[in-house]
């Protein structure tokens, strides 16, 4: 996964496998956490690389049309995924590490809107010339997007693009902010699966990580909406696993209360502590928080097999050591409709063996075989405009 990240000998055990989760993680999923993007290091874990270098959006355009040109010379269509970051929030959840604004009112959204498009007209040609296997919209929370901003934003982006038949194309959601006409709107528009992030069903976990404002009623509402709608591939619903204070016990009440929706896919995710995270509920002590969520992580793996079974779901990962996430299949969820390449399902994961095209800020890119490899990520600031000329793209050559 990512380079440049250790793993002390001296761990071992429960604590070893979490660390190993945590890895995994950094490598990042389309974006990095904005703390990583100004340079901190909240626990320890993340080291700078000392190859990246400046790019601006010339040069950009220019790797990505060389890379095009050698993909071409071999007979090959040039292929990738697509990743779209919308930055914004209602609340700053205390466990997120990716770049979010809070809150924000409507002249900032349609500001980044406008960036957006900006950008997507100067990258308009590589766009046309690229055919992508799948599509993901992430954040922050795009549902948070109004009608008319998701329709301004989509409709001149997918227009350029052209997706594989049977790619699958990824909108999230939170169950705040989801609505019917937004449902309506994003499967008109192509999209054939939503994710929805649930975390936890306990009230108490939920109001400490300022997530107040959701509750178990919320969340069946919102996903009785995604039912009906009838989204082709179906909906994805996503938990924690490691919050302050859940243990095994608490973990298995929410996996258990999300099952029983009935969702089609159910992601866990490998709690992995940002600054402020450890600094408000374990007062900076990075050790005492990397123990306590050690001890719930594989103790939780190994729970949810049998349950998971008798709900119904079968673990796609047949070792936890496979990743930092655990995804659950339904079990009468058939497998023969999703795509496969290079012996995987193809999907939107921040897989190295694809080239992928993403756009929005801190979101990361990736450029895959042909006239090289190289990966960089957008830093242009929310409250500047695009322009191809500054150096907002910081590169890593030959990193995959």
């Amino acid at each position: 996964m990512r380079a440049g990240i250790s793993k002390p000998s001296e761990l071992t055990g429960d604590l070893k496998f979490y660390r190993w989760c945590v890895d995994q993680l950094m490598g990042g999923v389309g974006t990095k956490p904005k703390w990583a993007t100004m340079g901190i290091n909240p626990v320890g874990l993340l080291e700078m690389e000392a190859s990246s270098k400046r790019m601006n959006g010339y040069s950009i355009f220019s790797e990505w049309e060389k890379h095009i040109l050698a993909v071409k010379q071999r007979g090959l269509v040039p292929g990738a995924g697509l990743y779209v970051h919308i930055p914004f929030c209602r609340t700053r959840c205390r466990y997120c590490p990716y770049f979010k604004e809070v809150g924000v009112g409507s002249e900032s959204a349609e500001f980044f809107l406008d960036q957006m498009l900006e950008a997507v007209r100067f990258f308009s040609p590589i766009i046309s010339e690229l055919c992508f296997h799948n599509l993901y919209v992430g954040g922050g929370t795009p549902s948070f997007l109004t009608l008319n901003q998701i329709e301004r934003l989509f409709s001149p982006l997918l227009k350029l693009v052209t997706l594989e038949p049977r790619s699958e194309r990824t909108f999230e959601c939170s169950p705040e902010s989801i609505t019917a006409d937004k449902l309506r709107l994003i499967k008109e528009m192509g999209f054939n699966r939503v994710s929805m992030g649930v975390q936890t069903l306990k009230r108490d976990t939920l109001r400490a990580m300022a997530r107040g404002y959701q509750d178990v009623k919320m969340v069946k509402s919102a996903v009785e909406g995604i039912r009906k709608s009838r989204f082709s591939r179906g909906f994805n619903l996503d938990l924690i696993v490691g919050l302050h204070k859940e243990d095994v016990e608490t973990f298995i009440y929410s996996f258990r209360g999300v099952a029983e929706m009935g969702p089609d896919e159910i992601e866990v995710n490998v709690l992995h502590p940002v600054r402020g995270y450890v600094r408000a509920f374990y007062n900076g002590d990075l050790a005492r928080c990397e123990e306590n969520i050690g001890s719930v992580v594989r103790p939780a793996f190994d729970g949810l097999m049998p349950l998971a079974d008798r709900l119904g779901y079968v673990c796609m990962d047949e070792k936890p050591e496979n990743g930092a996430s655990w995804r659950f299949l339904r079990q009468d969820k058939s497998l023969s409709n999703m795509p496969m390449r290079w012996g995987k399902n193809e999907r939107y994961d921040d897989q190295r063996l694809f080239s992928l095209f993403a756009l929005g800020p801190t979101a990361r890119s990736r450029i895959f075989g042909g006239f090289g490899n190289m990966r960089y990520e957008d830093e242009t600031p929310l409250e500047k405009p695009f322009s191809p000329a500054a150096p907002v793209y910081t590169a890593t050559s030959n990193d995959v």
